[in-house]
C-alpha cells in the first residue's frame, strides 16, 4: 500500500479482524517488541513512584525528629544559661 507523496495514508480495519493480521511480521514483531519495552517501563516507572513515595515519608518521619532534637537543645540551652548565675555563686561560695 502506498499513498502519493505528501498525502496521509489511511487504512480501514473492520471489526472482526485483527490489526495485527495485516502488519507483516516483521513489524508485528517489532510492535510486540516495543510493546513490551513499554510495559517494562511503565512497570519501572511504578516502582521508582512507590520508592520515591517511601523516601518522602521516610524524609518526612527524620525531619520531624530533628524539629524534636532542635526544640529539646534549646531548652536545655535555654535551662544552662537560667542555672549559670547559680552555679557561679555556689563555686564563688566555696
Amino acid at each position: 500500500m502506498s499513498s502519493p507523496p505528501g498525502k496521509i495514508a489511511v487504512v480501514q480495519v473492520s471489526s472482526g479482524a485483527s490489526c495485527n493480521a495485516s502488519l507483516p511480521s516483521t513489524r508485528r514483531n517489532e510492535f510486540i517488541k516495543e510493546h513490551r519495552t513499554v510495559q517494562e517501563l511503565k512497570s519501572a516507572l511504578a516502582k521508582q513512584e512507590a520508592i520515591i513515595a517511601q523516601q518522602q515519608r521516610r524524609m518526612e518521619s527524620v525531619i520531624a525528629r530533628l524539629d524534636q532534637q532542635g526544640a529539646q537543645i534549646q531548652k536545655v540551652s535555654a535551662q544552662l544559661e537560667v542555672s549559670k548565675p547559680a552555679l557561679q555563686m555556689t563555686l564563688n561560695n566555696q
